[in-house]
């Protein structure tokens, strides 16, 4: 799970960094939307093979680095918005 996406920080991934962690990511896994990976957890269909990519951090980062990194890699990603 990813959280922030700048330079540094506690729980941060610099910019530079994402992609390349997509990619590995990617390569290892079958990446489907957190709701797919959630269905089959429901249904027992789960493998090791699936992966999902959420974020709870709603921050200006997750739409100018982290959506620009999972397009360029063709991987779905969730955001977690907090409310109340």
């Amino acid at each position: 799970m990813y959280h922030i996406f700048s330079p540094g920080g506690k729980a941060a991934i610099a910019p530079i960094l994402c992609g390349g962690h997509l990619d590995l990511i990617r390569d290892a896994y079958h990446v489907v939307p957190l709701e797919r990976l959630v269905s089959a957890l429901a249904n027992g269909e789960v493998d090791d093979g699936l992966a999902a990519l959420p974020s709870t951090m709603p921050y200006e980062d997750f739409f100018t680095v982290r959506t620009r990194c999972c397009a360029s890699c063709r991987l779905p990603a969730t955001l977690f918005v907090p409310t109340g």
